[in-house]
């Protein structure tokens, strides 16, 4: 029966958070400094334990909590080389594997992109579904850039160099572009965090909008957005669409670039917005459309309210 099926799914479920909280411990055995390695929300762990001491079944299909840190390779003057950023989905680790990815102010973009590169082909190599590999990928992290990417003072001014040309690939080089994603709607109060830490780690600019329709807008450095795509498609959607991408030409003037950018940070917003049935919020959609027309954004209108105007 469907309700059977849902229970072993939920078993499942409560099973593999309970491997990945052992293997979470374990690693904050062995990297006790928050420096090295930061949960991204003790809320959210202490939740799961509560639900996996007490064996609640039932729970697992109302939970969406999940399990997030960030590791970090810490060089020599406190200097911060690399973060693995990790997030656990519920597959893990019976079908599927951690997802991991890489990020550093340090690194060139090249540089950043070889060592994500590697990242992935050993964690292909690595995982074994059942079997916890967390550790050992982290352990390999560190011994790749150990070997692979100088972090001691003897380096620092080839590495300077590298860290003013990953700066100056971001600014100028690298090519800015607008992703406009809707969403069926959005109400979750994690799945709305979650957009607004990724944005700001990613340091993307834009808005969000919940209700129905959700409505998530954000620009940037292209891989960075593309990266904030990849995060927020792996979440559960009842249906999330990329409806439109603006980009800005790789040789565009700064001034161009400038004009492009719409946005100085990233916000939830608020249009007059008032509670409707269950946890329904009810936006003045009207008052959106004139936003983005006094944006200068008036040709994604169609693309969300069809032929619908401010005036």
């Amino acid at each position: 029966s469907s309700d059977g099926i849902k229970k072993d799914h939920n078993q499942l479920l409560l099973r593999c958070i309970g491997e990945q909280l052992a293997e979470l411990d374990l690693l904050l055995s062995m990297y006790p400094d928050e420096a090295e390695l930061k949960i991204e929300d003790f809320v959210a762990v202490d939740e799961l334990r509560r639900l996996v001491s007490e064996v609640d079944v039932d729970a697992m299909s109302e939970c969406q909590f999940r399990i997030g840190f960030t590791f970090r390779i810490i060089g020599t003057s406190n200097l911060v080389v690399l973060e693995c950023i990790c997030r656990l989905s519920g597959a893990y680790p019976t079908e599927k594997p951690p997802g991991l990815f890489l990020r550093s102010d340090w690194l060139s973009r090249d540089r950043l992109r070889l060592a994500s590169e590697a990242l992935a082909n050993q964690l292909e190599e690595m995982f074994k579904p059942g079997e916890p590999v967390l550790y050992q990928m982290l352990s390999w992290l560190t011994e790749f850039v150990s070997t692979n990417i100088p972090t001691d003072e003897d380096a620092s001014a080839s590495t300077a160099t590298e860290a003013g040309a990953a700066e100056t690939e971001a600014t100028t080089d690298q090519r800015l572009c607008r992703l406009w994603i809707h969403s069926h709607h959005i109400y979750n109060s994690l799945k709305r965090r979650d957009i607004l830490n990724w944005s700001a780690e990613l340091r993307l600019t834009g808005f969000s909008i919940v209700g129905k329709p959700g409505i998530v807008c954000v620009e940037g450095p292209e891989s960075a957005v593309e990266e904030f795509w990849q995060r927020l498609r792996r979440l559960n959607w009842k249906k999330l669409t990329m409806k439109e991408k603006d980009v800005c030409p790789p040789d565009a003037t700064e001034a161009v670039r400038r004009q492009f950018k719409k946005f100085d940070d990233f916000r939830e917003l608020s249009f007059n917005a008032r509670p409707g049935r269950g946890r329904e919020v009810l936006q003045d959609w009207g008052l959106v459309i004139r936003f983005l027309e006094d944006k200068g954004l008036g040709h994604v209108i169609p693309v969300y309210f069809g032929n619908l105007t401010s005036r």
